[in-house]
């Protein structure tokens, strides 16, 4: 027989790197960006430019610190903007609980199985529960509890 879960026990179903993730996903994101920079600025130290545009093999020279300092505001602006794309991204794929559109429902009453979500209710006056949200309980541990 199908029972609902506990929010606790729906919670535990999820994949716990995804739950970690979610909780700490600004955290990253606002350690990612100043990281990243600091990196740009060493390899713009270290490899500099490009002295000609083009299609012919380039020879980089290397910046001077105050011309990698002076790219630092422009890197902040790249970066902040990937950074914000991905996060969307990142929310739009796994934060969303795709499921719910497409997954097995099961009756709360009856315990019968549909694999859309058209109908609300059930013939037997039920209401249909995706079943990830559901858990299987046999009779016999049913009626010792």
């Amino acid at each position: 027989m199908w029972i609902k879960k506990t929010n606790k026990e729906i919670q535990e179903y999820k994949e716990p790197f995804l739950n970690w993730l979610n909780r700490h996903t600004i955290v990253l994101y606002l350690l990612a960006i100043p990281l990243v920079t600091i990196l740009l600025f060493f390899i713009d130290i270290i490899y500099g430019e490009d002295d000609k545009p083009g299609m012919m093999p380039k020879v980089s020279l290397p910046m001077s610190i105050t011309e990698a300092l002076q790219k630092i505001p422009f890197h902040l602006i790249e970066l902040t903007v990937i950074f914000s794309i991905g996060y969307i991204v990142f929310s739009l794929i796994f934060k969303a609980d795709k499921n719910e559109n497409h997954a097995t429902f099961v009756c709360d009453k009856c315990n019968k199985l549909i694999s859309t979500s058209d109908k609300v209710q059930c013939e037997c006056g039920g209401e249909f529960i995706p079943i990830n949200k559901m858990k299987w309980i046999n009779d016999d541990e049913n009626q010792e509890v």
